[in-house]
């Protein structure tokens, strides 16, 4: 049977994520210029809903919820993003500011975005985490799975050490440049004045 395999989002989104990964590593000097219409692929937008549901996160300034989208229906939801997308009439919501306390009693701020915010800025990532870890793989924004707080502190030291030694390597080379100066200096005027037990 010649039937090919249905895929689903999610294989689409990893295939995607290879190609580009793969043309960014090929040429780390190359400009993506048309990637807008990647974002608003149905595909996409269907495995940015799946995480976003995923995360389970509270309502946005438009107190619109999960449960209420299911209610409405998620691919009316999706086809709304795709729309709004395509035809350049998308604009963010303002978010919601929630406060958290602290284990010192202060609060600390937190923005709560709304879920159709939340959703295209997850398609947005999907499409250009694998360009920015091909071009620089030390971003840490965009990595997500490779280094841990733990590691980050060895990284750091190990980052410190390095520029420690370097520098003290910098500074003895320079010292010994002007050392070896001054002593060409000394070996020309002690050749002017004739001292053969300076040379």
């Amino acid at each position: 049977m010649n039937a090919k395999r249905l895929t689903t989002p999610k294989e689409n989104v990893q295939q995607l994520q290879e190609k580009l990964g793969h043309a960014a590593k090929e040429n780390k000097k190359r400009r993506f210029h048309a990637l807008y219409d990647k974002v608003y692929r149905m595909d996409i937008l269907w495995e940015a809903w799946r995480r976003v549901r995923a995360n389970k996160g509270s309502a946005g300034i438009d107190g619109e919820t999960l449960a209420d989208i299911e209610k409405q229906g998620e691919y009316l939801f999706l086809y709304e993003c795709h729309r709004i997308l395509k035809e350049g009439k998308y604009h963010p919501q303002p978010v919601r500011r929630h406060y958290i306390p602290k284990k010192n009693g202060k609060q600390r701020p937190l923005g709560i975005p709304t879920i159709r915010d939340r959703v295209i800025q997850m398609a947005t990532k999907m499409v250009m985490e694998p360009i920015f870890e091909a071009v620089n793989p030390k971003i840490q924004g965009w990595r997500n799975y490779y280094y841990t707080a733990h590691s980050q502190v060895k990284l750091a030291k190990l980052d410190w050490y390095i520029l420690q030694r370097l520098t003290r390597w910098y500074v003895k080379k320079r010292q010994h440049a002007r050392w070896m100066s001054s002593l060409q200096e000394v070996r020309f005027l002690a050749s002017q004045y004739g001292l053969k037990t300076l040379l």
